[in-house]
C-alpha cells in the first residue's frame, strides 16, 4: 500500500497540474510556452532520470533510493507551491520529475524483491499498477476541485502527506536487506548521456504539436537529443560496467518495453481524444468529464485484478495479446460512437471493454519484467519499462495530434462525419496490433521464476 502510494502520486501529478495551468498562468504571468514548461519540466526530467535511478537503486539499494525519492517528491511540491514567480514553480517541477523518476524504478523493484515470485507477486504488481490507474482519473477531478476551491498552490501540497508518508512508512516498516551487493559504478557518464537525450525527446514530442512542430522552437532539442544518444551508445560500448549492459538486451525486455510503449500509449492517446470529445464536442465540464472517464479507470483496476489471477494459468504472452486486442477493438468502437451524438452510455461500454484490456496488459507486461529480472538488476529492468513508459505516453499523443487537426482547429466545429478524433481513435486502434505483435515476445523463464520462487522475499536489494 505504502509503495503504491508513490505510483498514485506520479501518476495523478500530470493531470493535477494540467488542469491548474490557467490558474496557475494568470497569477505568475506565465503564458504560451513559458507555461507550457510547468508541464514540460516535469515530463523531460522524469524521463531522463530514470536510467540513472534504475542504476542508483541497484547500487545503493531499492529501499534507501525510493525513501530518498519520497521525501524528495514532498520538498519540490512545496517548493513549488510557495513559488512567486514562473520560473520559481517550472525549477520545483523540474526537480519534482527527478524524485519521480526515483520512485518509479525503486518501487517497482520493491515490489519484485518484497513478495516471492508467485500469485504473492503477481498480486502485489496489480495493486501498484491499480493505484496507479486510479490516480490517472482522480487527478483531473481532484485538480479542479482543489484549483476552484483551494487555489492552484493546494494542486501541489495535496502530495505532500502521501509523498511523507510513503517515505516514513517505507524507512520504518521496509527492512533494509542484508546480502552484500556486488561492487558497481553509477556510470555517471552513460546515465548523464541517457538523461541529456530522453529529457530533449520527451521536450521535442511535448512541445512539438503545441508549436506546430515549428523548426526554429524544436532543432536545438532535437540536435541535442541525436547527439546524446549517439554519445550513450559510444558510452555505453566501452564502458566496463554500463547503465545498459549488453546481456540485458534480450527479447522479452525489449518486448516487454514495447508492449509498455504502446499501453500507456493507447491509454494517453484514450484520455486525450476523450477529453477533447467530452469537453468541446459533448460540452462536458472538467468535473463531468473526470467523471466520465471513470468506467475506464475502474475496468482497469479489475483487468488488473483478474489478470494477476490469469497470468498463472494462460502465461503472459496469451494474455498481453488478447488485452491489447482487446484495447484496440474498443478504441475503434470509440471512434465509430464519434461519428454521431450518442447518449453516454454508447461510450461507457467501450470504455469498459478498452480498461479491462489495459488491466490484463499492465499486468502481464509487469510479470515478466518481474520474472526477467534477477536480484541484482531490479532497478535496471524497471528503469527500462519506466522509460518506454514515458516516451511512449509523450510520443503517441504528439503523432495523434496533427490528426485531429487535420479536419480543422478547432474539435468543437467537428461533431459529426469522419472527423480528426474518429481518425485518431482509428489510428490507435491500428497501434494496438503492433502491441499485440510485440507481445508475442512476452515470456517467463522457467529458471527466473524457480530463482525467485527460492529467494521468497528478497531483502539484498531492498
Amino acid at each position: 500500500m505504502l509503495i503504491g502510494l508513490s505510483q498514485f502520486i506520479i501518476s495523478a501529478d500530470y493531470n493535477l497540474i494540467f488542469v491548474a495551468l490557467p490558474a496557475v498562468g494568470h497569477d505568475l504571468h506565465l503564458a504560451g510556452q513559458a507555461l507550457q514548461l510547468v508541464v514540460v519540466a516535469y515530463a523531460a526530467t522524469f524521463a531522463g532520470c530514470v536510467l540513472l535511478a534504475g542504476r542508483a537503486t541497484d547500487v545503493l539499494g531499492a529501499r534507501r533510493v525510493f525513501t530518498l525519492g519520497a521525501a524528495l517528491f514532498g520538498a519540490t511540491s512545496i517548493l513549488g507551491a510557495v513559488a512567486s514567480t514562473g520560473w520559481m514553480l517550472i525549477a520545483a517541477r523540474g526537480a519534482q520529475g527527478i524524485a519521480a523518476a526515483a520512485l518509479f524504478p525503486s518501487g517497482l523493484a520493491l515490489v519484485i524483491g518484497t513478495f516471492p515470485a508467485g500469485p504473492a507477486q503477481r498480486r502485489a504488481l496489480a495493486i501498484w499498477g491499480s493505484a496507479g490507474a486510479v490516480g490517472m482519473s482522480v487527478g483531473s477531478l481532484l485538480g479542479g476541485a482543489l484549483t476552484t476551491a483551494l487555489g492552484w498552490r493546494a494542486v501541489l501540497l495535496v502530495n505532500v502527506p502521501a509523498a511523507a508518508a510513503a517515505a516514513i512508512g517505507t524507512a520504518r516498516l521496509i527492512r533494509p536487506g542484508h546480502r552484500r551487493r556486488p561492487r558497481r559504478s553509477l556510470d555517471l557518464a552513460g546515465s548523464l548521456a541517457a538523461l541529456i537525450g530522453l529529457s530533449c525527446l520527451v521536450v521535442v514530442l511535448v512541445l512539438g504539436p503545441k508549436v506546430g512542430w515549428e523548426p526554429s522552437a524544436l532543432w536545438l532539442p532535437a540536435a541535442s537529443a541525436l547527439c546524446a544518444g549517439a554519445a550513450f551508445v559510444v558510452v555505453e560500448l566501452r564502458a566496463k560496467d554500463p547503465v545498459l549492459p549488453r546481456r540485458r538486451l534480450s527479447l522479452t525486455l525489449g518486448s516487454t518495453a514495447a508492449v509498455t510503449f504502446v499501453l500507456l500509449g493507447l491509454l494517453s492517446s484514450a484520455f486525450y481524444v476523450l477529453t477533447l470529445y467530452l469537453q468541446n464536442v459533448a460540452g462536458y465540464t472538467a468535473l463531468e468529464t473526470g467523471l466520465g472517464l471513470l468506467p475506464l479507470t475502474a475496468a482497469m483496476v479489475v483487468g488488473m485484478q483478474c489478470g494477476s489471477r490469469l497470468v498463472g494459468r494462460g502465461g503472459p504472452r496469451l494474455l498481453a495479446v488478447l488485452g491489447q486486442l482487446a484495447m484496440g477493438a474498443a478504441i475503434a468502437w470509440v471512434g465509430i460512437v464519434l461519428a454521431a451524438p450518442h447518449p453516454y452510455v454508447h461510450l461507457a461500454l467501450p470504455l469498459t471493454l478498452f480498461g479491462l484490456g489495459g488491466g490484463i496488459t499492465w499486468t502481464a507486461a509487469f510479470t515478466t519484467a518481474a520474472a526477467d529480472a534477477d536480484g541484482a538488476e531490479y532497478g535496471l529492468v524497471a528503469s527500462v519499462i519506466c522509460a518506454a513508459r514515458q516516451v511512449g505516453s509523450a510520443a503517441v499523443v504528439a503523432a495523434l495530434t496533427p490528426i485531429i487537426a487535420a479536419d480543422g482547429t478547432d474539435p468543437a466545429a467537428q461533431a459529426g462525419g469522419h472527423t480528426g478524433l474518429q481518425a485518431a481513435a482509428y489510428a490507435s486502434a491500428g497501434l494496438s496490433l503492433l502491441g499485440a505483435a510485440a507481445a508475442f515476445g512476452l515470456d517467463v523463464p522457467p529458471h527466473r521464476g524457480r530463482q525467485h520462487s527460492r529467494r521468497g522475499a528478497h531483502g539484498a536489494q531492498v
